[in-house]
């Protein structure tokens, strides 16, 4: 669409139009009391899940008031935890009934519940699990919170005793009205951060040895230098004479030759 083509009635239309389609991401009415740092943003945890269960698996809800509790949350219920950490640090929680939680099953895989095995029924509540918060913490960037959301955990199983606070954690809880079965949402917070590994402390190189301190050297003394012989030219060699040969004495006969 070329820049400048959108009449300024259009482009209203436009607005309007993207708000509507934005409304379901947006908190219709708020939950927590006022009094709860941070209450708009817990209150789009349970807006989402709400409207998440009707558009993903069709169960219509009505939440209740938020309340302060310190009892077990989802005795009996499937209860699934999602921690999140970064500006805002908690838990969500939310527990559903044995109907409920085949009905989530049947919407997700288009399958039957009955023949569906234990870990692939808690897979697909966990994943539905992420959908509500992967679109929470979206809706969370808009707002300016950033939050990291970690992998679903079962906190307890179809049957079990549910979710019981530790020290230290405050625990809101909507209860949901639906036809059949029970659904409850719940936020932790002060919820334990997950313990982070002791950093190890860098090893320091290790100091080269000291040179050990060398002892001084004796002197030792210098031998007494010889005095060199003074060298005697060796006189030429001359050879000897040979004696003069006696002279031969003329016999009379070389004489009368002469």
């Amino acid at each position: 669409m070329e820049q400048g083509s959108l009449t300024r009635e259009q482009l209203d239309l436009e607005l309007v139009e993207y708000e509507e389609s934005q409304k379901e991401y947006f908190a219709d009415r708020e939950y927590f009391p006022p009094e709860v740092p941070y209450h708009k943003q817990y209150d789009v945890y349970i807006d989402l899940f709400v409207k998440l269960l009707r558009r993903v698996a069709n169960i219509l809800t009505k939440p209740e008031a938020v309340s302060k509790t310190s009892g077990r949350i989802g005795n009996g219920l499937l209860t699934i935890g999602i921690p999140f950490n970064g500006a805002l640090h908690g838990r969500f929680v939310f527990a559903l009934s044995k109907d409920k939680v085949d009905e989530v099953v049947v919407a997700t895989l288009t399958q039957a519940a009955d023949g569906v095995e234990q870990e692939m029924l808690l897979d697909a509540v966990k994943e539905f699990g992420n959908v509500v918060c992967g679109n929470v913490a979206a809706r969370m960037a808009q707002m300016g919170r950033e939050v990291e959301i970690d992998p679903p955990e079962v906190l307890s199983p179809l049957g079990g005793q549910g979710y019981s606070p530790k020290p230290g954690e405050s625990v809101w809880l909507c209860p949901l009205v639906t036809t059949s079965g029970e659904v409850y949402a719940a936020l932790v917070m002060g919820a334990p951060r997950p313990a982070k590994p002791a950093a190890k402390p860098e090893a320091k190189p290790a100091a080269p040895p000291r040179p050990k301190p060398r002892k001084a050297a004796r002197p030792r003394p210098k031998p007494a230098r010889k005095k060199a012989a003074k060298r005697t030219r060796p006189a030429a060699h001359k050879p000897a004479r040979r004696p003069a040969k006696a002279a031969r004495k003329s016999s009379p006969k070389r004489r009368a030759r002469r």
